[in-house]
This record gives C-alpha cells, sequence and structure tokens, in this order.
C-alpha cells in the first residue's frame, strides 16, 4: 500500500437515491505514475500523432502567424505539480513546430517572411493544456475510444521539461489556444486512449460517459462517475465532492455499482468483466480483479468491485522529469530580417540549461554582440542613412548606386558545440526595397516574378533578362528565367534581386523557407493575404 492510498478522507456515504450506474474511488496520483509509464514508452506512434497547422492574424493587414505543429499523444495528469486542485492536465510533447512570422509593406503582393523559428523532439518542450474537472465530459465510444469533451475556457502554455523549474510561455501557445477554442462543440475533444474490449465478459454498453470531481483538495482521491448516453444522470457536484462511502476500509481502487433497474448491468461479481471499464482510467494490466462484496443495505449500493495493483509490490516510477539524454538545445531565432527601426533583438539558446552560451560572429560581422546570461542581444547595424531619390521610375523611392554599398547584408551569429552546432541568421536591410515580388509553383521549382508599381499606380513585371539574381544565403539555385531549385542541407535560403539600371539601384529580397516547407505550402501561404 502506498502513502498516497493511505490518506483517504472519511465521508458520509452517496445517497440512496443518486440513480448514477456506478462510481469509482481512485487515487489519482497513482493514476498518474501508471499512466506516466505507459505513455513513456507508446506516445509517438504515427496513427496517434496530433498535426495542427494554423495562419492566424497578429496584426490586420500587416502581420501574420503561419505554424505547423505535430505533437505527440496526450499525457492527462489529476495531480500535476504545475496547477492548482480541481484541474485536469492535458501534456503534450512538441515533436515538431515551424513557426513563421510574415509581415507586408505597403504595396507588396504576398506575404513576406520576416522570421522563422523550428524546433523538434530534442528540445523537451512540451505543450500544457490545463482545465476544471467540471470543464469536460469523458466518453466511451463502440471503437473502444476514449476522449475528453471540453468546454472551452482552457489555458495553453508552452514549457521545457527537465532543466528545473518550468518557464509558462502562455505567448507562444496562443495559436494553438486559439486555434482550439475556435474549434466546433463536437470537435474540441482529446483523444486519451484505445481500449482492449473485454472478451472474458459481455463488452461494456456504449456510448457512454463519465465526470470526474475531486474528493477533496487534502488527498489525491477522486470520484469517478458514469452512465450510459441513454440513462438520466445523478446528481453531480459543480466542482468537487467531500464524499466518501462510509466505513471505508479498502485503500484499493473500488467499483461501486448502483441497482440496474433494466438488468443490462447486473454485475455477478465472480470474473473481470469490466476490466474495461477500468481501462478508462488505467492502462490495459495495471489493476487486477481481486474480489466483490454486496454492501450494507444503507449504502443504497448494488455491489463492489475491488482491484489491487498488479505492480504491488513495486512503486511506480513517475515520468521522467530529468532532461532526456537526447536534449538538444536550437537557436532562436533561426532567420529574422532586420530593417525600419533597428531594436535590438534577444537571441536565445533554447531550452535554458544553466550554463551560459558563448556567442560570436561566422564571418564578417556588421552588427554587435551583448551578452546577457543565458540570452545575447543581437545589435543590426546602424542605418547608413544613404540618400534616397524620388525621381526614379519607381513609386518607392530609389537610391543611386554607390561603390561598396550593399542593400543587404547578412550576419550569422553562431554558438553551441561541434556536435550540436547553432546559429541564427539576421538578413539586415540597408534601404527600403523598390520592388516586391509575386511567387508561383513550377513543378518542384518556386517561380518568382519581380515587380514594382510605377508612378502612374500600374503594376510593372519586369522581364527576366533585366534581372541579376544573387543567393546570399542558402544552397538554392536561381535560373536565369526566375525559376528556384531548393537546397537539401540548409532549411532557407535569401535571394537578391536587381533590375539592371547604370545609375539607381532597383531591387527586392526574400526569404525562401525551403526545403522546411513544400513549393506548394510556401507559394500558398505567400499568396494569402486574408
Amino acid at each position: 500500500m502506498s502513502d498516497e492510498d493511505a490518506q483517504f478522507p472519511t465521508s458520509p456515504a452517496l445517497k440512496a437515491s443518486s440513480p448514477w450506474l456506478a462510481t469509482l474511488r481512485f487515487n489519482g496520483g497513482n493514476v498518474d505514475k501508471y499512466c506516466a509509464l505507459q505513455w513513456a514508452g507508446n506516445h509517438t506512434g504515427s496513427g496517434e500523432l496530433e498535426h495542427v497547422h494554423f495562419d492566424r492574424i497578429v496584426e490586420v493587414g500587416r502581420s501574420w502567424e503561419n505554424s505547423h505543429i505535430v505533437l505527440s499523444r496526450p499525457l492527462a495528469s489529476y495531480n500535476s505539480p504545475y496547477c492548482s486542485p480541481g484541474k485536469l492536465e492535458i501534456r503534450r510533447l512538441v515533436l515538431q513546430d515551424l513557426n513563421i512570422r510574415l509581415g507586408m509593406d505597403p504595396g507588396d503582393r504576398i506575404r513576406g517572411i520576416r522570421e522563422i523559428r523550428v524546433v523538434d523532439r530534442t528540445a523537451n518542450r512540451y505543450l500544457f493544456q490545463e482545465f476544471p474537472l467540471d470543464a469536460f465530459i469523458g466518453t466511451y465510444h463502440r471503437d473502444g475510444s476514449v476522449a475528453l469533451k471540453i468546454s472551452k475556457g482552457s489555458r495553453f502554455y508552452m514549457a521545457y521539461l527537465g532543466l528545473g523549474p518550468i518557464e509558462a510561455d502562455e505567448p507562444a501557445a496562443m495559436g494553438y489556444r486559439q486555434h482550439f477554442e475556435a474549434l466546433p462543440d463536437a470537435q474540441r475533444v482529446v483523444m486519451l486512449r484505445q481500449v482492449k474490449r473485454s472478451e472474458s465478459g459481455p463488452p461494456w454498453p456504449t456510448p457512454s460517459h463519465f465526470y470526474v470531481r475531486k474528493a477533496s483538495d487534502r488527498s489525491d482521491w477522486y470520484w469517478f462517475y458514469l452512465n450510459h448516453d441513454d440513462m438520466p444522470d445523478g446528481l453531480l457536484p459543480y466542482n468537487r465532492s467531500a464524499e466518501l462511502p462510509a466505513n471505508v476500509t479498502d485503500t484499493r481502487p473500488t467499483f461501486y455499482f448502483m441497482p440496474s433497474p433494466d438488468g443490462r448491468l447486473a454485475p455477478s461479481g465472480q470474473d473481470d468483466s469490466f476490466d474495461e471499464m477500468i481501462q478508462w482510467l488505467y492502462p490495459e494490466g495495471v489493476l487486477l480483479f481481486q474480489y466483490s462484496r454486496r454492501p450494507s443495505a444503507d449504502t443504497g449500493y448494488e455491489l463492489e468491485m475491488v482491484y489491487e495493483y498488479a505492480y504491488a509490490r513495486r512503486d511506480p516510477v513517475p515520468i521522467a522529469q530529468e532532461a532526456p539524454a537526447t536534449l538538444r538545445q536550437y537557436a532562436d531565432p533561426l532567420v529574422k530580417l532586420v530593417s525600419g527601426v533597428r531594436n535590438r533583438t534577444l537571441l536565445s539558446a533554447l531550452p535554458h540549461t544553466g550554463h551560459a552560451p558563448a556567442w560570436t560572429f561566422k564571418g564578417k560581422a556588421h552588427g554587435a554582440l551583448e551578452l546577457t546570461g543565458n540570452d545575447c542581444w543581437y545589435c543590426p547595424p546602424a542605418d547608413p542613412g544613404v540618400p534616397h531619390d524620388n525621381t526614379g521610375k519607381t513609386l518607392r523611392p530609389c537610391i543611386y548606386k554607390a561603390p561598396e554599398f550593399s542593400p543587404v547584408v547578412i550576419d550569422k551569429v553562431i554558438s553551441g558545440t561541434a556536435e550540436n552546432p547553432l546559429q541564427s541568421t539576421y538578413v539586415v536591410l540597408n534601404a527600403q526595397p523598390t520592388h516586391y515580388f509575386r511567387v508561383e509553383e513550377r513543378g518542384h521549382q518556386v517561380g518568382l516574378q519581380l515587380c514594382y508599381q510605377a508612378h502612374s499606380g500600374g503594376e510593372v513585371v519586369v522581364a527576366p533578362e533585366d534581372i541579376e539574381w544573387h543567393v546570399l544565403d542558402g544552397e538554392g539555385v536561381m535560373d536565369a528565367a526566375g525559376a528556384f531549385t531548393p537546397g537539401r542541407d540548409q532549411p532557407f535560403s535569401v535571394v537578391l534581386a536587381i533590375e539592371k539600371d547604370d545609375r539607381r539601384l532597383y531591387w527586392a529580397v526574400i526569404i525562401l523557407p525551403l526545403p522546411l516547407k513544400s513549393v506548394r505550402e510556401f507559394v500558398t501561404m505567400s499568396n494569402k493575404v486574408s
């Protein structure tokens, strides 16, 4: 018997008039531990992964966030150390998170990439969701699936585990929260597990549903109320219940069955036919049927069924909070465009390990670095202040060509180790682009058209033979027709296009997130402007 099991509260019996088909008294701490053990080795099966894509408005007409997240199978925790009593926590390991910030300047025709962040499972980053016990209904379906139907109002945040106290980052989960809360009621669901249907007895009737309430904030004990969908529910505590059966003498998980009005349940108490129902909470094989007994008549219950932990002589081990052997830091951001007001920007090696990393420039430096503990501030170079000319052919002001002047410079900042090198790239604009791009899909290539707005207000498409293409960073290749072929290793490329002119500098630059994104995904994302 664990210490947790011994600390159940003593309370009056439930009233005999309660019409619940059955109730289960269980210890949330042990449910958490056994589910965590099962989850730790079985949470990344391809059929159970959750792929979430959202494209949300950050500032109307100016900035957007496009994200694709791959999440592991969820793990539910009743007694999580990260949320208050009376709340259920769902955590999912972030297996992949590709987050792209986009923006449009006045006159642009596509959404241009401003920043890219990439996280994978080696960072040990989790998406946390928490909600009160009275904010969900559990459901059990004919296919054996157990799910939670959640009302609106969940709290979401991202955090890294295994490196000391967690730092809850709610803004990082804002897109997922908005995505989840916007779902129709029928889709606002968390799929918990798949139950192995009973073979030794009649299967539990479906569909069914259940509710969970905490017995007391002073203990880990909970009540589990269940019914068939076509039966009326009994009285249910709004949030918590302080009730436990009178004269509780057994500290093991126990079912309390009410008399079945139509005889459908009619438990014999002589077999393990209710193991199917146990799996609504516990993984298969954790609990074994021990015995049943008829309680005294004044309790109103028809039968008690007592289960024992299959591993009663071995304490379950909670999900590891230590950093896994595969934990790796990543550079945040991966790439960022710097223009306009040149405020310094934070550069991080995440997750924080407690050891301040060393930061330095790779190659020629244009900006400067300010080290500050775990992070580093990248300070862009000062605006060169080149004079602009409004007499050119473009509606946007242009500049005259000058020796040693480049409209775009790139700073690469590196950190990490030889085994895990980290690199952030900053694309710094030294002037306002005069031109802009349109993009299209050309098979496995991206077609780029260089365009500008003339003083008359009409759009002009620059002929390919009048363009000089420069791949400033990355492994992609441009051909003379404006077709870009992605590289294989570096996840993005930076392309500069200059329209040929003897005196004035006409140009545009673009960050291409290829092969991070497919050609079709990138073109679709760029052309969506609503």
